[in-house]
């Protein structure tokens, strides 16, 4: 308490406290504007109403911006929707606000005169909570200056995406340069290489992988932009700026890795995995996996399928019965057969079923050819939800519901049964209408109602079998 009391002390409200960013102490102006205050960035309402108090009472609409922005700010009242049909529908960031409300920019020659009228109508119009009633009082005039302006602005906020490949991938490629020969590796990398128009590719270092030393990162982003009501373009910053970056020349700054929210995969082999020939069976793990996600949802999905699926190749690689699996692809015979059990849809015998989900198979379909060479190969069961692709919307939710029906209501519990895990990975509201479909799909295959689902998968989530991994 005395170091905050002390704290307080030396540096006032208003004029440097933890909502306050430090900026680099050596930058110039441009180095700060381009590389450290997000100024495309929307403004909050608390922001402002602090510019409020910039707005120049001798500009000639400088009263009317000041009420304007402080009708803005409002939460509560006739005058909280003005900000979102001047902020949010029109992603008008900190740039448009300045231009907009030119009386903020606004000064001439007589500071002494004008400081003095500036005070008495921040006295006037300090209505604020006790918050912005201290920054207010701690400004000596109405004039934005550079020091001013940078105590407001926000700073650019890190990026959170999902890694859309596997480590062990590259591990797994420099095993078969000395053990492989070309058709097999060429055959191998067909899969697991395969981008997207939305891919970028980011080196960094890794050394918990035995030899491997450097891999590559897969990022599947979709580019924020897009027009507004009022014919207004906008485009995301970092999405923006990740969809210029010249391939094998530009470099991203920095970059953190993170545990994800799938953590706790499953890899280990099933009992059998090496005692029966590779045309008489297609599971290989003791734990199948479940994955659902729709748009750029499927990044960790793939993440996690390629993490198993190379994990496989390098578990039979090292095996002593190694020569049954010299031939990785599975031979036209046994697709033809396994293309006649496929028909019975029984989904106990895939390691991987993926449902995803997009607007339409032909402009969002991430990562098509991969997924189809795994479904070739037996090694997943593809459903696909395509919203746009027919009359009416279909959604990941109603394939789910659909697939489920195929097995008299019981895939889901016998996926559960068998010790599957269920990933879920897209948007907010996509993933509350799988778990919804989730619990109710369970809650008619087992006693009792939809309370009983709920702690189904309360469980699951505690042993690390049930996951979300969901963003607005």
């Amino acid at each position: 308490q005395q170091q905050q009391q002390q704290q307080q002390q030396s540096h006032p409200a208003g004029t440097k406290n933890k909502n306050i960013t430090q900026w680099p102490q050596i930058a110039t102006l441009r180095g700060i504007l381009t590389h450290c205050a997000d100024i495309s960035s929307l403004p909050e309402r608390e922001d402002l109403r602090i510019l409020s108090f910039f707005c120049h009472p001798r500009h000639t609409r400088g009263r009317d911006q000041r009420q304007k922005l402080m009708e803005l700010s409002e939460t509560t009242g006739m005058s909280s929707a003005l900000y979102g049909d001047y902020i949010i529908r029109e992603k008008r960031n900190w740039a448009d606000v300045l231009y907009d409300f030119d009386s903020i920019r606004y000064q001439d020659s007589m500071k002494e005169e004008e400081e003095d009228d500036d005070r008495k109508n921040d006295k006037e119009h300090d209505r604020d909570e006790e918050g912005s009633r201290n920054i207010s009082s701690s400004l000596s005039s109405s004039l934005l200056t550079l020091e001013r302006l940078l105590t407001i602005l926000p700073p650019m906020t890190p990026r959170h995406f999902s890694i859309a490949s596997a480590p062990s991938v590259s591990k797994l490629s420099t095993h078969l340069q000395t053990s492989m020969n070309s058709s097999s590796l060429s055959s191998l990398t067909n899969i697991t290489k395969t981008t997207t128009p939305t891919t970028t590719s980011a080196p960094t270092t890794s050394t918990s992988l035995n030899s491997l030393t450097s891999f590559d990162i897969d990022l599947c982003v979709a580019v924020v932009e897009g027009t507004t009501p009022l014919g207004r373009n906008y485009k995301g910053l970092c999405s923006g700026y990740l969809s210029r970056l010249r391939p094998n020349f530009d470099q991203i700054g920095a970059i953190w890795i993170r545990s994800g929210s799938f953590g706790r995969l499953s890899m280990e082999a099933s009992t059998n995995s090496f005692s029966l020939p590779t045309n008489e069976k297609t599971r290989f793990f003791d734990k199948p996996i479940m994955c659902i996600g729709a748009g750029t949802g499927i990044a960790p999905l793939r993440s996690i399928i390629m993490e198993r699926e190379a994990g496989r190749q390098l578990s039979i690689m090292s095996s002593p019965q190694k020569s049954k699996y010299d031939n990785l692809n599975v031979s036209s015979s046994s697709f033809q057969k396994s293309t006649q059990r496929s028909s019975i849809l029984n989904t106990t015998d895939y390691d991987h079923i993926l449902l995803f989900g997009c607007r339409s198979s032909s402009k969002d379909y991430y990562y098509q050819h991969e997924w189809n060479v795994h479904q070739e190969q037996e090694r997943l069961l593809l459903l696909t939800a395509f919203s746009r692709d027919q009359k009416h919307k279909m959604y990941v939710q109603k394939v789910l519901h659909q697939t489920n029906e195929k097995f008299d209501g019981t895939m889901i519990v016998r996926h559960i049964n068998n010790g599957g895990h269920i990933y879920i990975a897209g948007g907010a509201k996509m993933a509350r209408g799988v778990k919804e479909e989730l619990l109710e799909c369970i809650s008619k295959a087992l006693p009792g109602d939809e309370k009983g689902a709920k702690a189904v998968l309360a469980k699951m989530q505690k042993a690390g079998r049930f996951a979300v991994e969901a963003w607005s």
